[in-house]
């Protein structure tokens, strides 16, 4: 399928090292790099990095029928990250690799990929200013630095205190001096008539270096690219997927669609979180549908399946649930308080792996759940008002997000589920079967009215063996009068209604298999300063220390329940009928 312009193209990083080349062989060595040009092919756009050039050497398409072969000489899988040794056959015109035998590539270590910890960004900005090529320079230079670090150009603005906030302080953008934004007008060494991504970050890194200086260009960690780039190019932004923590990655954002790709964060942040090896966000099981990541097409945070990876966020105590921890109703277990993501990423979500439900061990319909707690507010002060003040339930593959060394460099398709309000029962059901799962919320607490008590309940074939919502939050099957007191008045969410919400809401009844192209205006954060944005992120805390109470307590119900809900209106697939796969025992 054609990418559409909101759609993302990622490319996975490398480093190699260039040996001599001898009669028509080149040979190199270093990590894969992929530009997944997501044309339902499967095969990629292969290429590698020169660390000590800066420029990449394209290897085209991978798989049958093209010039990468998908294994080694040994039958190993090739793999985004792997570093390997080529030996290539050259085109003595262009000098580049035409053909690599399987026999020529070899793996000689997996891929590594740290987590997103305390990562120090030095940005080099390039802005390509080339009419001559079609490519006229679609920003100033004053303008890409208030972009990326705000109007004081210091990091407490802009592109560069959401990725601070989003991040709890892990992931920084440098201001300069350690960060510089130039513009480069190099010849036109790119077709102008066809998308050649590496082609365009050649020739202006070729330049930067040579305005630089060798020593002074090698002090950046992370390159982005601000280009009007060829028509043939359909995306908004692209980025190399790897390289954001120990340095090297490249971003491209593309300056024709002007409006979509600068009129938020959402591009900017979606492109520089690939280089973290982040995939993009899901819903029904549709790329980039995620409306609550910007990882999606959501101008918000991302997901705890997100943040839960990089090493920035962590569950609540007693928050990795499973079989063993929670047993069938009518027994229940809570509450877990959930302060919400904007506060901490310190024992922010629930972690649900449910191994009862039959199809969990089939490598591709197995998921784990995340449930998280959003609320309206610092880096999600933009975030789609559906989901504010809700709790957001995500999927993730199960085999990869139970094995994240192993498959760290793989999709595991992190997809928005449900979003449910305070003072609700929901029965959680996926796209494919039930989850055996009902979650049960109270009334949102604490002075900020941010935290959420969350309870669960897991039944075998019907979740009226689970107890209403009045048992668990009540102790009774009669809602007491008066109801439950509304959310404090600093909430701005509205006051809950008094009839519970029988199961979590869609933000729309049918999505569309695209995103809308539509990105409102991007506002700046209102912080003065850095200090004083991190101050306003951490507010309420002394809430979670004051509500820190046994948060994975069984309680047990002898009474039926008495609100049988209805399971959430999602579209049941239809599973395989043959036998489950089971995963593979590595």
């Amino acid at each position: 399928m054609a990418l559409t312009h909101l759609q993302v193209a990622i490319v996975v990083l490398a480093t190699i090292g260039y040996a001599a080349a001898e009669g028509g062989k080149k040979n190199i060595e270093g990590e894969l790099v992929r530009l997944d040009r997501d044309d339902d092919d499967g095969a990629g756009d292969w290429a590698l990095l020169n660390r000590r050039s800066g420029l990449f050497e394209p290897l085209g398409k991978m798989g049958p029928g093209h010039k990468m072969p998908h294994k080694d000489k040994d039958g190993k899988e090739l793999a985004a990250g792997q570093y390997v040794t080529i030996g290539c056959t050259v085109d003595p015109a262009a000098g580049q690799c035409t053909y690599v035998a399987q026999q020529d590539v070899a793996i000689v270590k997996p891929a590594y990929v740290p987590q997103a910890k305390q990562v120090r960004e030095r940005l080099l900005i390039l802005i390509m200013d080339a009419p001559a090529c079609g490519s006229a320079a679609p920003m100033s230079v004053a303008t890409a630095e208030t972009l990326w670090f705000g109007p004081n150009k210091d990091a407490q603005g802009g592109f560069a205190i959401r990725a601070e906030m989003c991040s709890y302080g892990e992931f920084i953008m440098e201001p300069p001096p350690l960060s510089k934004v130039m513009t480069v007008s190099p010849a036109c060494t790119w077709p102008t008539a066809t998308c050649d991504a590496w082609a365009m970050a050649n020739a202006a890194r070729t330049q930067a270096q040579t305005l630089l200086g060798a020593t002074a260009y090698a002090a950046f960690t992370h390159h982005i690219l601000v280009m009007a780039v060829p028509a043939a190019c359909s995306w908004a932004g692209l980025a190399t997927l790897g390289g954001g923590v120990d340095g090297g990655g490249q971003v491209w954002l593309n300056g024709n669609t002007y409006s979509q790709t600068f009129g938020s964060f959402q591009v900017p942040l979606h492109e520089s979180s690939h280089n973290f090896v982040l995939y993009h966000g899901y819903s029904y099981h549709i790329e980039y549908q995620d409306k609550t990541s910007y990882m999606g097409t959501g101008k918000a945070c991302p997901a705890a399946t997100e943040t839960s990876l990089l090493g920035w966020s962590s569950p609540v105590a007693d928050g990795n649930i499973n079989s063993t921890t929670l047993p069938q109703g009518p027994a229940f277990n809570g509450p877990y308080v959930l302060p919400a993501t904007y506060l901490t990423g310190m024992g922010n979500h629930i972690r649900v792996q449910p191994d009862w439900v039959p199809y969990y061990t089939n490598a591709q319909y197995g998921y784990n759940l995340y449930m998280e707690v959003r609320v309206r507010a610092n880096g999600d002060d933009m975030m789609d008002t559906v989901y504010d003040h809700k709790l957001v339930i995500h999927e993730v593959n199960a085999l990869y997000n139970n094995n994240p060394v192993t498959y760290r460099t793989s999709d595991p398709q992190s997809n928005y589920l449900a979003s449910v309000g305070p003072n609700s029962r929901a029965v959680l059901q996926s796209d494919y079967y039930a989850y055996g799962l009902v979650v049960y919320t109270g009334a949102f607490t604490g002075s900020s009215g941010a935290f959420l008590p969350v309870y669960l309940c897991r039944y075998a074939v019907a979740d009226s063996e689970c107890p209403s919502l009045s048992k668990v939050l009540y102790g009774t099957d009669t809602t007491p009068s008066p109801s439950p007191s509304p959310s404090p008045s600093a909430s701005p969410s509205p006051s809950p209604s008094p009839s519970p919400s029988p199961s979590p809401a869609s933000p729309s009844p049918s999505p569309s298999p695209k995103p809308s192209n539509g990105r409102k205006k991007f506002q700046q954060s209102p912080s003065a300063d850095r200090r004083s944005a991190l101050d306003t992120a951490w507010q309420g805390l002394a809430d979670l220390v004051e509500l820190l109470i046994p948060s994975s307590s069984s309680s047990s119900s002898t009474s039926e329940a008495g609100d049988g809900a209805a399971k959430p209106a999602r579209r049941l697939l239809l599973l395989p009928t043959t036998d489950v796969v089971q995963r593979p025992t590595n």
